[in-house]
């Protein structure tokens, strides 16, 4: 599955309008938690600076206070669909300050005891675009066609398909990644090199999958030779039965082998999936800690610059380091789950390496067999060549999933 959707930094002359009026600085995080209801229990001087509304009037208030009149209702279903399943949230959100004035940001949800924290960051990819164009027909059609906030949700998440993104999961992963690597960038930060190794986790199951989907095809369509080869020796007077037998051997170690590999994405195993969603969850955890952890810090120096009392802050810094330790700690969890179906899948190329093996011996019988023949048929030695060439294929292809399992296993092994 090939994303299609950019990353990139627009160039200043090039970027959105709505960067010109928006308040959060690039360098700013913003964070606030709240209750089960979704009302505001704290807000960092920057929330507050951004919303134009001073603590007093936020406190008790619910987190709809900023919510601006042109965002879609089924995305605001979406977020609260995911978060009453336990499930985080990373969302992009137009917000309207106290004076209307407009905001873009890139917020991160988790529950946490007793509600909710946020974590959000000034977007800047051309990926906000994007999706702001998805905005725009899901709120047009929800006045229009008076749409439910659930089927709007629906008609959003096919949308992001449409984009390259099979899963909201998916999305969000590689939406914040893309915010993260772009504000590192315009900020001179480090930090890319680590991300992209874990996405490319993504990136080479998704390959592997290919792989071996071309070889389960390929299996398939190898079918006919051994009846190709059955008929022929029907036709060898009394020389046709080594090749007949050679020919039936063939086509169950064939067909074997096409089952062991449409099982393992397919049964129990479910080795691509399982990598794949375990590496996004993975990378959304890694991000989302990294987050709380730069939140804490600003926090700090907004308690050295006395912006926040000393007891109010110590709770919520206390509050982002136990959130960033758990976040790293479902990051490391995921990461087994990797680098177990990536030993699977090792495991599971050396034994069809072996079957393949197996078949290069019942294919060298039946070219060793086809020499003795006296009455000889060349069209059994174009079925043989035709083997030996798919043979090749096949190994080449094998090869090629065994060294992306070892990049993953390894990959795998360094967040842990």
């Amino acid at each position: 599955m090939t994303i299609t959707a950019s990353i990139d930094v627009a160039p200043a002359a090039t970027r959105p309008s709505f960067e010109v009026r928006a308040s959060l600085k690039l360098d700013e995080i913003l964070y606030s938690r709240s209750d089960l209801r979704g009302e505001i229990l704290f807000a960092c001087p920057t929330f507050t600076r951004v919303s134009e509304f001073t603590w007093d009037e936020l406190e008790g208030e619910p987190h709809r206070i900023l919510r601006h009149p042109d965002m879609p209702r089924g995305v605001f279903w979406l977020f609260w669909n995911r978060l009453q399943q336990g499930l985080p949230v990373g969302i992009f959100l137009k917000n309207k300050g106290k004076t209307d004035l407009e905001d873009w940001v890139f917020i991160l949800v988790h529950p946490c005891e007793g509600g909710y924290m946020s974590v959000g960051l000034k977007p800047t990819t051309e990926l906000l675009g994007q999706v702001q164009t998805i905005y725009d027909a899901l709120a047009a059609k929800e006045e229009k066609d008076n749409r439910s906030p659930e089927e709007s949700a629906k008609a959003f998440l096919e949308s992001l398909k449409s984009l390259g993104f099979p899963d909201y999961d998916r999305f969000m992963a590689h939406a914040l990644s893309g915010e993260i690597t772009a504000r590192d960038t315009q900020l001179g930060q480090s930090g890319a090199a680590q991300r992209s190794e874990i996405e490319q986790i993504v990136v080479l199951a998704d390959e592997c999958e290919e792989l071996l989907g071309k070889m389960s095809i390929g299996f398939q369509n190898i079918r006919a030779e051994p009846v190709n080869m059955r008929i022929l020796s029907n036709r060898l007077e009394g020389g046709g039965g080594p090749i007949s037998s050679i020919a039936q051997n063939y086509e169950v170690m064939a067909k074997e082998m096409g089952d062991d590999l449409h099982q393992l994405d397919h049964g129990e195993i479910g080795v691509f999936d399982a990598i794949r969603r375990a590496s996004v969850r993975s990378q959304f955890a890694i991000l989302a800690a990294e987050l709380a952890g730069e939140a804490g810090r600003q926090l700090i120096d907004a308690l050295k610059a006395k912006q926040v009392d000393r007891e109010t802050a110590t709770i919520e810094i206390e509050a982002l380091e136990r959130h960033a330790a758990k976040l790293r700690e479902e990051a490391k969890a995921e990461s087994r789950i990797i680098l177990d179906r990536s030993t699977k899948l090792i495991d599971s190329c050396r034994s069809l390496r072996r079957r393949i093996n197996g078949l290069d011996v019942v294919k060298l019988m039946c070219r060793v067999e086809s020499g003795r023949l006296e009455n000889f048929d060349a069209s059994l030695l174009g079925i043989i060549d035709r083997l030996d060439r798919f043979h090749g294929e096949i190994g080449s292809s094998l090869a090629e999933v065994a060294r992306h399992s070892q990049r993953i296993h390894r990959s795998s092994r360094n967040y842990l």
